[in-house]
């Protein structure tokens, strides 16, 4: 699901499940991968790729790839966790 004012740039690959929120911006050639979530206002920069049940917190920026699993946050964004792929609980 793309929100109102999201901008996907040219090449992106946008798996299924994905939720981009409102203002977040993917640049050029990003890989968003099944039930990625980017947060409100997140930017994602060119070339990269964003692992399968990743959260991306609201206004953060992704200078890096992010891994499965993975809970990203901040600016440039630092990973604070992992979530456990069973329950979507965070360790």
């Amino acid at each position: 699901m793309v929100n109102y004012s999201a901008s996907i740039g040219h090449d992106s690959v946008v798996s299924r499940l994905c939720v981009i929120g409102p203002g977040a911006a993917v640049a050029g050639g990003c890989h968003l991968e099944e039930a990625a979530y980017l947060g409100a206002g997140a930017m994602v920069r060119e070339r990269l790729r964003v692992g399968a049940d990743s959260v991306t917190g609201m206004g953060a920026v992704v200078t890096r790839d992010v891994s499965a699993h993975r809970v990203a946050l901040g600016v440039p964004a630092r990973f604070k966790s992992k979530q456990d792929s069973g329950t979507g609980w965070l360790k």
